[in-house]
């Protein structure tokens, strides 16, 4: 079995990458699940939970809009309530949704600052709660110049 590694959150890094582990210990560390994120379902208590079922998951958060996490920024309100987890949960992936570059890159980096290990773009959500609105999720494909 693969070494554990430490990590940030003290648990095992099942995500590490090394040249030098061979195929079978480098497929041990790999997560056997991607816990999707989901809307009004990827809390926290959800989250902790699923890493209690499954160790060798990678989570995501519910999706964060951009615009929401710089103005809180820029308001001086805690970000702590967009962007806390455990330390338990990683590997952890923060999903991002909006549709200006230069807004989600700025949000991507607070995202990276905060310690996520992964950010991801959301480009597939269907729910009118997120493509209807802002133009993000799905209805980017709509959008040439996003591409």
């Amino acid at each position: 079995m693969a070494p554990a590694l430490d990590t940030p959150g003290g648990g095992l890094d099942v995500t590490f990458c090394d040249p030098s582990v061979d195929g079978l210990q480098a497929l041990q560390r790999r997560p056997l699940m991607q816990i999707a994120p989901m809307l009004d379902v990827s809390y926290e208590d959800f989250r902790q939970f699923m890493r209690i079922l499954i160790r060798r998951s990678q989570i995501w958060t519910e999706m964060i809009v951009a615009n929401s996490l710089l103005s809180s920024q820029k308001e001086c309100r805690a970000l702590s309530g967009f962007l806390d987890f455990a330390g338990h949960e990683h590997p952890i992936v923060c999903q991002l949704g909006g549709s200006d570059p230069s807004i989600l890159a700025e949000a991507a980096k607070l995202v990276e600052q905060w310690g996520y290990d992964e950010v991801n773009l959301n480009v597939g959500c269907p729910s009118d709660r997120v493509a209807g609105k802002g133009e993000f999720g799905a209805s980017l494909m709509k959008r040439p110049e996003c591409r």
